[in-house]
């Protein structure tokens, strides 16, 4: 459908005009546009007025394209100089019928609203129908040919006859819509997906039924590998919580008695070290309760000393005590009885027994 607008000045404010659209298929039935400016710009705009007609009376979306003229008929860009305005409004689902019987118009400006109904403008061009198969060729160059199908079946009832009539390729496909076409009168278009299908099948084709052939204009048939096969393995994506990043320092959340707790400069990370040191000996005197123990590169200070465990009993260090082959402790409670070896932990962590220590 064309629009032609003339006869006012547009770069002022020439009124407005109202489209009534007659229904072709319902007698008496009329659909009122919203209003719009003679010197609309926005194609968007003219659209959107227009818009309930087409879309909830006919079920076709439209597009719009507006063209400006001036006085010697030469197609400008802008109203400045424009004369004369032609919006044109195509539907864009092909049709064997009109969508427009009659176009009324109400107006406000002192212009000429003048309306080209698509017998004069340009019919739809015949929508497609009829019926079509598919042509399924295996890896050893079987071919099978599907059952009929409608031009308008959907993906999964599609996706169905073709897996049960393709040879050696049941439940190996799947078929769904590539979405070329907004409406099945404009045409159809497919992927095909190969799954768990270790072959390189031959090319897929869509074919006329003999009985019932499409019918339309000028039907193209494409057929094309998008992803050819490859021998590379493929892998499917990695779970995202199986992926792992290598950290020096990772980082650990902190809570006491439930409550969140925050680490020195917010950071509260951590470091895998190599012990350092081992406890070569050690000798524990029941009556005093005094554990003396001997090793290598043990810590100098008490500070580098976390904890000394013997017996299930906290060891309290005497600092005077402490050398780098040595130290000495004091129970705080009474041993347990059994055969024990004192464990101690640094600041980096457990000091190591030597092998050769007996417990006591």
């Amino acid at each position: 459908m064309r629009v032609n607008l003339s006869g006012v000045n547009f770069t002022d404010s020439p009124g407005t005009y109202q489209l009534v659209f007659g229904d072709p298929d319902i007698a008496n039935s009329y659909t009122v546009s919203k209003s719009i400016d003679m010197n609309e710009d926005n194609i968007w705009t003219i659209r959107s007025a227009v818009y309930d007609y087409f879309v909830y009376k006919k079920y076709t979306d439209i597009e719009a394209s507006i063209t400006r003229y001036d006085v010697n008929d030469t197609e400008i860009d802008n109203f400045t100089n424009a004369t004369k305005v032609v919006i044109d409004i195509k539907c864009l689902k092909l049709s064997t019928t009109k969508r427009v019987g009659t176009v009324t118009v109400i107006k406000s400006t002192t212009g000429q609203v003048q309306i080209a109904l698509p017998d004069a403008v340009q019919l739809s061009s015949p929508p497609l129908s009829g019926k079509y198969k598919v042509k399924c060729i295996a890896s050893d160059g079987t071919e099978s040919i599907s059952d009929s199908i409608a031009y308008n079946s959907g993906s999964n009832w599609v996706n169905e006859i073709v897996m049960r009539s393709c040879s050696k390729l049941y439940d190996k496909l799947e078929m769904y819509e590539a979405n070329d076409y907004r409406y099945t009168k404009n045409g159809r278009s497919y992927f095909v997906r190969f799954i768990g299908l270790n072959d390189d099948p031959g090319q897929f084709e869509i074919i006329d039924d003999p009985d019932s052939p499409l019918t339309g204009n000028n039907i193209t048939f494409i057929n094309e590998t998008i992803h050819p096969f490859s021998h590379n393995i493929f892998y499917e994506p990695v779970p995202y919580e199986l992926l792992r990043t290598y950290e020096t320092k990772p980082q650990v959340l902190v809570s006491v008695d439930g409550h969140n707790a925050a680490c020195p400069n917010l950071d509260c990370d951590f470091e895998f070290i190599e012990a350092v040191g081992e406890i070569t000996s050690f000798t524990y005197t029941e009556a005093t309760k005094l554990l003396s123990i001997v090793g290598t590169a043990l810590p100098t200070e008490a500070a580098g000393f976390s904890q000394v465990e013997f017996a299930k009993s906290n060891c309290t260090i005497d600092a005077s005590t402490i050398t780098a082959t040595g130290f000495s402790c004091t129970l705080d409670n009474n041993p347990t009885c059994g055969s024990e070896v004192p464990a101690v932990i640094s600041a980096f962590g457990l000091i190591p027994n030597a092998a050769a220590i007996s417990p006591q």
